[in-house]
């Protein structure tokens, strides 16, 4: 045990030192690669070595990820709250996460608070502070990266699960959930008598969606390479028969008509808001018409119980009433949001969506669409950490592509 501890302490000094450093850049590709990958195999790793070690053992090396960002993110929350052109953007975010936070101490106890907090506000956070903070990414390398990395091994041993695991008991991680006391239900993990494959995940949706953002960026900027790296992206895709990530492809392509079709600004912006919103209407409306699956259409479920929570408690619980584990775990961040800071949550969606829309209209900047369409999947979807690291990677990439370019060089 002695040789694991050591090395789990050289392994944490070496994320930490390289994160931190990474972090602190102006370019941020490194960092977000890395991250990428950390996240991406965690579960891999870290639940086959407590198997390993009969869970005797407390790997600090495995959150070194999460510590490396929060002090990033105290970092830059003091850089921006001191800087007198960014903090009027800055603020209403902070105060309202200080708001929710003291009603979640004092509504929840104290370790739920934490749960609740680890669970949605970390990577939203940075997101935010990134873009604010004018971080700058390759988003090509990044994608290149992702693809060569997470993406293609989780293809083959994506492949390789739909052939063998036909039960619950064939899974890598299952001996590591019963004695964690986590529950497998079939419903989540087959359909059709077919496995709904999660490679080198935990969680069939988080690698549907992760391959979703990748998918993307891929399509979006990449030119060398792209039908071969379209079709990896698309197999996990198929394998998981997630049928909501198709939904969500097709809200991208007509999102992305919209942006390349020339019209007046102020009618783009309100097909932008249109297009938002009849797609989640439609989404909720296909689910109750033609699925008859419970965890389908649990998720309308879970929309008719935050609306009637919204009714009862219009403020809401504050952070550590949503969450893994917690009181309410919805599948959806937005429901979770609901029920954290109630009536805030809704009007913030609807005033993301329309200001979003705004900017996306009067610019070029594809960063806004990639808001809008993370804003969609958020409404039904559970959009964890893993998931949110390709969409941070395409937000706060600011670049006009290329063609757009020189189309506007020609109109000029």
């Amino acid at each position: 045990m002695i040789i694991f501890q050591l090395t789990d302490i050289i392994v944490t000094i070496f994320l930490l030192s390289t994160l931190i450093t990474l972090g602190l850049k102006k370019n941020v590709t490194a960092f977000i690669s890395l991250l990428t990958v950390l996240y991406c195999y965690y579960d891999w790793v870290y639940l086959q070595l407590k198997h390993y070690t009969n869970y005797e053992m407390f790997f600090l090396s495995g959150y070194s990820k999460e510590i490396a960002i929060y002090l990033l993110m105290t970092f830059f929350v003091f850089y921006t709250a001191s800087n007198k052109k960014k903090i009027a953007t800055v603020m209403p975010a902070i105060l309202l996460i200080m708001l929710a936070s003291i009603m979640g101490i004092l509504n929840q106890d104290f370790s739920a608070f934490l749960v609740g907090f680890n669970s949605y506000i970390p990577m939203l956070l940075m997101s935010f502070v990134f873009r604010v903070c004018d971080r700058e990414i390759d988003i090509t390398k990044y994608l290149y990266c992702v693809m060569l990395t997470v993406v293609i091994p989780n293809v083959v041993y994506s492949i390789y699960q739909f052939v063998y695991y036909k039960q619950l008991e064939d899974f890598w991680f299952y001996d590591s959930f019963m004695h964690s006391g986590f529950e497998l239900n079939e419903w989540d993990y087959f359909r059709d008598n077919a496995v709904r494959v999660f490679g080198f995940f935990s969680n069939t949706l988080s690698l549907t969606f992760f391959c979703f953002f990748t998918l993307l960026g891929v399509l979006t900027y990449i030119k060398r390479g792209k039908l071969v790296l379209t079709s990896f992206a698309l197999i996990p895709m198929f394998l998981s028969g997630t049928r909501t990530v198709f939904i969500s492809l097709f809200v991208y392509i007509m999102l992305m008509l919209i942006y390349k079709i020339k019209m007046p600004t102020g009618l783009k912006k309100h097909l932008y808001v249109f297009t938002w919103a009849s797609a989640f209407i439609s989404t909720l409306l296909i689910i109750l018409t033609l699925s008859s699956e419970a965890s389908s259409l649990g998720r309308v479920v879970q929309w008719q119980n935050a609306i009637n929570e919204l009714i009862l408690h219009p403020l809401g619980h504050g952070i550590g009433y949503a969450g893994v584990g917690l009181t309410i775990w919805p599948d959806s961040n937005v429901i979770a949001f609901i029920y954290m800071v109630g009536c805030i949550a809704i009007g913030g969606i609807i005033y993301t969506v329309y200001k979003i829309s705004r900017k996306l209209s009067l610019s070029q900047n594809l960063s806004f669409l990639f808001i809008l369409l993370a804003l969609f999947v958020a409404m039904y979807q559970n959009v964890s950490a893993v998931i949110m690291l390709p969409i941070i990677a395409l937000i706060i990439d600011k670049r006009t592509p290329v063609s757009n370019l020189r189309l506007n060089d020609n109109e000029s």
